[in-house]
């Protein structure tokens, strides 16, 4: 029986309980005050007048407000135009006016309204469930987002009556948006697309149904967006009783449902690639399950098959770590463990497998899957990258050995042993070039090398090939060397590698195989090592033959000191003996002979001679313990030492430098000669300066100067502009500027007399000087 409250003041009802009762005596009709809207009520049916309120509000809107979604009948005395417009404003259903005067109509009259609006939601709650089970039943049985779309058009159409489409909008480059028809029913009018109104209903973005009015037909055109793209086009013209917010609902089922197949299509894609992926890799994989905290295997690839030679049936349901061994444990110790981590983790191992020990790399990759442990052990064969790293580190090894050893025979034995053993190849040869004879001598050969190859000629394709591979100091690889007219050996393929410019290394292989990238590589990495301690051996050798011939250079030179000091000079010191000998028997003679004064001179030129060859010989030796010394200090030590007559010396600036002390000075001094010899005016003055200069210091007088012509010439040996000189002094400081590792330059001072400068000197300044 249909329920009916009456929402109104008991002074005001006017009897609309009896009267509706009276009138419809199927009807269920109670009473409640105006306040009582603030609670939805359990019945069908709400009837109210327009001025009645609850806390302030129209019973109408205080009723929506608590969430009574029933009809609700508005009886009142206004007219029926004035009311009509405010109906969707009060959130009323009908209005049925009530004329005073009028005994027994107005009852009749609200009895019918209550009817109608009572059918009507019973209708609407019948489509709605309709609705409800009918596209959720299709729309569960659909994979793909079109069978989603053809399954709400069939139920919408069929449940409603209408026609419908479900249309995909997409934003054009011009601004507005490309639409077509996804699915649609039988009769759905495809040129409503076209219609603008209807265009720009679906452009709103704003998630809400839009109700189109068309003027020409009864009813109208509902946009019902369903997600971002796409709508449901209800054309619902000719059609007023259709309930168009009944199709939200429909709409949200139908946008659940592309969601739900969109997502099963991702996770059926997902699968799919974890399948292929788990088939068809080359790693080894195995579907392991934590039980009792062992890993059982539950399924594994092919590449695990193949790899470690169990059959698929006999390995499922055992544990993994007794079917996978590692060579690295020792057996009674504690299994590998290849159980599931807590996060996913890698490390490497040696495992034994169909074909041998292999190194591996083993990942472990847990996951969770409905309350159990699950994850793959992944065994990536790493056998080839270790095998290059072990080779690497002994090529290092090998590397260091070559770089100890100081002749090239021994670099090549080195070079065949290290080819032979450690890459593998048995035939091998090492051969140098030889200047005199341009061409390659062979050295060193592998132990098998004369078995395979046999005497071979001094020329021929091999000849043409090692030389053409030198020549370019380019590596040549030759994988079939019949191909190259060579078929009397038993090797089929060679590499050919240049060691700079020092020789060439061979290597052979019976094997038909070509060789791969990693035997090029540390082929060559090993023959550019070679080339380097070649090169390192020849050029020991090249100062060990220059420092032998110094050795005896030094042997020559000190032989010559020793007959300069001995053999010259014990005569010198006869001669003069003889010469004051003379002197005294013709002392007290009026005109003693000049002759013995001539001789004097001679005497004293050559004891002079003497002392500076023997300074010149030592100047060649290495300069010895240096140490840290003032510029002034030894200037000023050499100055005292050497005979300066009327001279003066000024240091004008003051650095310290690392130098040979004794050497230093020995410099200083012969510089100081040089500018009180060569320097002085007629009556024996000058004036010298020494200082510091940017990277060095400076000696230089005010004297007359060397002339510019013959400043490149004035520190060869023997040069000299004065017939008492020996023309060793200025050499003697060349030799030791030479020996520090310094250079020298002649120029002229600012007052036009001799300037020395030394340059290349680590000074550190010490201040200037009065």
């Amino acid at each position: 029986m249909t329920k009916v409250l009456y929402l109104g003041r008991e002074r005001d009802d006017g009897g609309v309980v009896d009267g509706l009762s009276h009138a419809a005596p199927h009807l269920t009709v109670c009473g409640a005050s105006p306040d009582a809207a603030t609670t939805p009520p359990s019945v069908d049916c709400v009837v109210t007048t327009p001025d009645a309120t609850a806390d302030g509000v129209s019973v109408a809107t205080a009723l929506r407000t608590a969430g009574y979604a029933g009809p609700v009948v508005l009886f009142g005395t206004g007219s029926h135009e004035s009311m009509a417009s405010r109906l969707d404003e009060l959130g009323a259903t009908t209005y049925v006016r009530r004329r005073v005067a009028d005994e027994r109509a107005p009852w009749w009259r609200l009895a019918e309204a209550v009817e109608r609006v009572t059918t009507a939601e019973s209708r609407r709650h019948e489509t709605r469930l309709a609705l409800s089970h009918d596209s959720g039943q299709e729309l569960l049985r659909c994979e793909d987002d079109a069978a989603v779309a053809a399954a709400v058009v069939e139920v919408v159409g069929d449940v409603l009556g209408v026609e419908v489409g479900v249309v995909e909008a997409v934003a054009s480059d011009d601004g507005g948006h490309d639409t077509h028809v996804v699915a649609a029913t039988a009769g759905f009018d495809a040129e409503l697309l076209a219609d603008p109104t209807v265009t720009a209903a679906m452009a709103t973005g704003s998630g809400e149904r839009t109700s189109v009015e068309d003027a020409s037909d009864d009813g109208v055109v509902a946009v019902v967006p369903v997600g971002d793209r796409l709508h449901l086009l209800i054309d619902g013209r000719g059609v007023p009783a259709v309930e168009f917010d009944l199709l939200e609902t429909v709409a949200a089922t139908t946008e659940a449902a592309f969601d739900r197949v969109r997502r099963e299509a991702r996770l059926r894609e997902e699968r799919d690639r974890l399948i292929s992926l788990f088939e068809n890799t080359s790693d080894a994989i195995v579907d392991v399950e934590a039980v009792d905290g062992e890993p059982i295997v539950r399924d594994v690839n092919e590449s695990f098959e193949r790899v470690f030679g169990f059959a698929r049936e006999g390995v499922v349901g055992r544990d993994l770590d007794e079917i996978v061994v590692s060579t690295d444990v020792p057996v009674g110790d504690a299994a590998l463990g290849h159980g599931l981590d807590d996060e996913p983790s890698e490390r490497e191992v040696r495992l034994s497998t169909a074909g041998g020990v292999r190194d591996f790399l083993y990942r472990s990759v847990p996951f969770d899957e409905r309350e159990r442990r699950r994850g793959y052990a992944v065994f990536t064969d790493i056998t080839d990258r270790k095998r290059i790293e072990r080779t690497l580190g002994r090529l290092h090894e090998t590397t260091r050995t070559l770089v100890r050893a100081e002749t090239a025979d021994e670099i090549a034995e080195i070079t065949v042993q290290a080819v032979t053993d450690i890459l593998g190849y048995p035939v091998t040869t090492v051969r140098l070039y030889d200047p005199e004879s341009e061409a390659l001598r062979l050295v060193a050969v592998s132990a098998d090398t004369a078995a395979v190859l046999g005497e071979r000629p001094a020329d021929g394709p091999e000849v043409d090939l090692a030389w053409g591979a030198f020549e370019t100091r380019t590596p040549l690889v030759v994988d079939d060397l019949s191909a190259h007219g060579i078929t009397d050996v038993s090797i089929e393929r060679a590499m050919y590698l240049p060691l700079g410019d020092q020789g060439l290394l061979t290597l052979g292989s019976p094997a038909a195989e070509q060789f791969d990238d990693s035997d090029r590589r540390l082929a060559q990495i090993l023959a550019a090592n070679v080339g380097v301690a070649l090169s390192r051996a020849a050029r020991i050798h090249v100062l060990r033959d220059r420092e032998a011939e110094l050795a005896r250079q030094n042997e020559r030179l000190d032989a010559f000191a020793s007959v300069v000091s001995h053999d010259i000079r014990n005569p010198l010191s006869v001669a003069r003996g003889y010469l004051d000998l003379a002197r005294d028997a013709c002392d007290g003679d009026e005109d003693p002979s000049p002759h013995f004064e001539r001789v004097e001179r001679a005497h004293e030129r050559m004891n002079r001679l003497v002392t500076d060859l023997l300074e010149l010989a030592r100047q060649g030796e290495a300069v010895g313990a240096t140490h840290e010394m003032g510029i002034g200090s030894a200037a000023r030590r050499a100055w005292d030492a050497v005979d300066t007559g009327s001279a003066t010396l000024d240091v004008v600036e003051d650095r310290r430098l690392q130098a040979d002390e004794e050497r230093l000075g020995t410099l200083f001094e012969n510089l100081f000669r040089n500018c009180v010899e060569h320097g002085a005016g007629d009556d024996g003055t000058v004036h010298v300066r020494v200082g510091a200069a940017d990277d060095g210091f400076f000696v230089e007088d005010d004297g007359t100067g060397v002339p510019e012509t013959e400043r490149e010439t004035v520190l060869e040996r023997g040069y000299s502009t004065s017939d008492s000189g020996t023309g060793f002094g200025l050499s003697i400081v060349g030799e030791i500027v030479e020996a520090h590792g310094w250079t020298i330059r002649v120029a002229a001072s600012g007052t036009g007399g001799a300037r020395f400068e030394i340059s290349g000197v680590d000074t550190r300044a010490h201040g200037a000087l009065e």
